[in-house]
């Protein structure tokens, strides 16, 4: 290895794994994966109830905060984001969302083109792996693998049907 690469990719969480895969799919090519943070292979990253230890800890997360918004009494608000290989989606306590489709088509509407939901959703579809919901909004075959519950829960079931609409 002599240390030049033809591609450097900051971040080894999702989409920084994700794009090292894609590029590692073409003979020939050097990626660098850049990582700040420690390896995700610990008990308090792999199990979920690790979570409430995890999530604000500055080994596993950056820290960062919301402005204070008026709303929570000038509260900032914690916005959890890893430090760990597999960045969020390591520490994020086995949740999975993707984002209201109103968000992406505002963006677009305020002049960033490629952003609407109906351009973004083929990535979504592409990099997600799951066996239930509708093939038109769900990918079956991506690298991210969404698995629902297996276990009947009316407080689970009320939280994903609130994240479907």
């Amino acid at each position: 290895m002599t240390g030049i690469f033809d591609f450097v990719i900051v971040g080894g969480g999702s989409a920084g794994s994700i794009l090292a895969g894609r590029l590692a799919e073409t003979p020939g090519i050097s990626i660098c994966v850049l990582e700040a943070g420690r390896s995700d292979n610990t008990p308090l990253v792999q199990i979920p109830a690790g979570f409430l230890k995890v999530a604000f800890s500055p080994n596993y997360t950056w820290g960062y905060q919301s402005d204070p918004v008026p709303a929570l009494h000038n509260r900032p608000v914690p916005m959890i984001q890893g430090r760990v290989l597999g960045g969020g989606s390591s520490v994020n306590g086995m949740l999975f969302v993707r984002g209201q489709a109103g968000d992406f088509d505002h963006w677009a509407q305020r002049g960033n083109p490629g952003w609407s939901y109906a351009d973004v959703l083929p990535y979504f579809r592409a990099y997600e792996s799951r066996r239930t919901g509708d093939p038109e909004y769900r990918g079956a075959t991506g690298p991210i693998s969404v698995i629902d519950p297996d276990w009947p829960d009316k407080l689970t079931d009320a939280f994903i049907e609130s994240t479907t609409r």
